[in-house]
């Protein structure tokens, strides 16, 4: 929702945006009923989008996905970022693009890959699993040595979203405050479910992008709700522990 929006020239850093539900005929019989609720009670009026986006606040995102159209959103993911998994009906819907309830899911290996863009200048890189395979005569037949990366986002907007994403990692309401690493520059984003069924955490380093996913095969609460922050720490710190020091490169014509 917000990077496309960023890209759009629509909103920016802290535009300011209503954190109020929408008014939805959920049934389709004609009754409108208010939607989305917030994790949290209620809901704050008018707030900021590093607010919103570093709270993980439901109602704002429907709000700014509902101004930029589901279409653009969809397209996003789905020509710029590798998107495979999501239903072709998922293109219309506020709540699978906005608050994560697509018709199938989406898998952590495209999470994963998207999230790159926030740490490396807008850049979309297809992942793959090996540089290159030779065969037994020493011929080459599996080469992703020389793979071209294409743009998703100009390098302003990932500038911008890497900023957001470091409040939600220090931020005073950030969700992922137990992610954070001493003297590294972390930028991540938290995930939950109804009824914590699903427990998600994205961090960048400087150096890596990881994903960690905890769940059950047949969902049921989980009883840590913080578990995939706290093993993402406990991974992307001993990967780091070695490594000199490193930041994310910004673009100098955004300015604060």
């Amino acid at each position: 929702v917000y990077a496309p929006a960023i890209e759009s020239g629509a909103y920016h850093y802290s535009s300011l945006i209503d954190d109020e539900p929408l008014q939805i005929d959920a049934e389709g019989n004609g009754e409108l009923k208010s939607w989305p609720n917030n994790w949290y009670k209620g809901y704050k009026g008018k707030v900021t989008l590093q607010w919103a986006l570093e709270k993980s606040a439901n109602a704002p995102a429907v709000q700014v996905l509902n101004h930029i159209s589901t279409t653009k959103s969809y397209d996003f993911l789905t020509k710029k970022l590798g998107f495979n998994s999501l239903d072709s009906s998922d293109a219309y819907s506020l709540a699978a693009l906005a608050t994560g309830g697509t018709h199938v899911g989406v898998t952590v290996l495209e999470m994963t890959s998207a999230f790159q863009i926030f740490g490396n200048g807008g850049q979309y890189n297809k992942p793959y699993s090996y540089f290159y395979v030779k065969d037994r005569d020493d011929k080459v037949i599996l080469d992703n040595r020389y793979n071209s990366p294409s743009r998703a986002i100009s390098s302003q907007t990932a500038t911008i979203m890497n900023k957001l994403l470091r409040n939600v990692i220090v931020g005073r309401e950030g969700t992922g405050k137990g992610a954070n690493i001493d003297k590294w520059n972390i930028v991540g984003k938290t995930g939950t479910t109804n009824d914590d069924h699903d427990s998600w955490f994205i961090g960048l380093s400087p150096y890596a992008v990881s994903r960690i996913w905890v769940g059950y095969d047949n969902p049921k609460r989980i009883k840590e709700v913080s578990s995939a922050v706290r093993i993402w720490k406990h991974i992307m710190s001993h990967y780091l522990k070695d490594k000199s020091s490193k930041d994310f490169d910004y673009d100098s014509n955004v300015v604060e």
